[in-house]
């Protein structure tokens, strides 16, 4: 299990060290997303479902068994805010989604994602689907031998997703200043961030 943990560790910081941001943000970095640079108001997930194995499954439940794998289904939303610069005005960005994760250590989940992305400027809105795989979540307090039977101290996570946006994006989803034009066919975006597991953090303050 220390081999597979030094493994996955070394895997999260590598793909994490490729999602330059456009703009760097203190809580979230989704790169390369026209019209960009966006910063991040807060992420927030829950685990919604996990299959534990020999014991009862069951809903916002999360894996006891240490050798249990799921999968978890899961369900996150993301909001990001790019502010109005000279070539479009105030645009809010929210991403939901929702998928599958598998457990290869403790502290490391791998598994995608399937959602909606939601853009809105004054009027002008627009929707279009998602599709993020992998997505990787390392949980840096299970590292912590002591803490690793507790999926509770999971509720604070690290996260790296590559999604790509089916579809094509033009300056007409938006709310562009004049003269400003783009054009984007099912664009691929690297993201990576910090997020709060709602689940886990609910169980870790009752307990």
């Amino acid at each position: 299990m220390s081999r597979l943990l030094r493994i996955s560790t070394l895997l999260l910081i590598v793909l994490t060290t490729q999602a330059r941001p456009a703009k760097a943000d203190i809580w979230d970095w989704l790169a390369s997303l026209e019209p960009g640079p966006f910063n991040s108001r807060g992420n927030l997930a829950a685990t919604l479902y996990c299959r534990q194995g020999t014991r009862e499954s069951g809903w916002l439940q999360l894996l006891r068994e240490p050798d249990s794998k799921g999968p978890c289904f899961f369900a996150d939303v993301r909001r990001f805010v790019n502010r109005e610069d000279d070539e479009v005005f105030h645009l809010r960005v929210e991403i939901y989604e929702t998928g599958p994760t598998y457990r290869l250590a403790p502290p490391i989940d791998v598994g995608f994602g399937v959602g909606l992305i939601h853009f809105a400027s004054g009027e002008v809105k627009a929707n279009r689907l998602t599709l993020s795989f992998p997505r990787v979540v390392f949980k840096p307090l299970l590292v912590i031998p002591r803490l690793q039977d507790d999926p509770r101290w999971g509720f604070f996570q690290v996260y790296f997703r590559q999604t790509r946006i089916i579809g094509e994006l033009t300056e007409r989803n938006f709310n562009p200043k004049p003269g400003t034009t783009f054009r984007v066919n099912e664009d691929f975006v690297s993201s990576t961030g910090f997020i709060i597991d709602a689940t886990a953090l609910l169980r870790f303050i009752k307990r």
